[in-house]
């Protein structure tokens, strides 16, 4: 039997460009999870590498980061369009 989910990794320097991001703003994981409405257990996730988010999750990410233009286009490039809460 074949899955229907497909598992996205993202790229190696995704997690710590997101955590750096984060921290240079001085948000907690808490904190940054709660503005996203999101669990921090997801985010931590995220900056572990061991899940993609999807493109919308991604821009909301640059959005209230407001990393440096290379961390914006690694933070963007890992967004997965389609999944999680891209779906219609």
């Amino acid at each position: 039997m074949t899955s229907m989910t497909t598992r996205h990794t993202p790229a190696a320097d995704f997690g710590p460009t997101l955590r750096g991001a984060r921290t240079a703003r001085r948000m907690s994981l808490r904190q940054l999870a709660g503005r996203l409405r999101m669990s921090h257990g997801y985010l931590g996730s995220l900056e572990r590498g061991e899940k993609a988010p999807s493109a919308r999750l991604a821009e909301q990410l640059v959005d209230e980061l407001r990393p440096d233009p290379g961390a914006a286009t690694v933070i963007r490039r890992n967004g997965i369009p389609g999944v999680g809460r891209d779906r219609a």
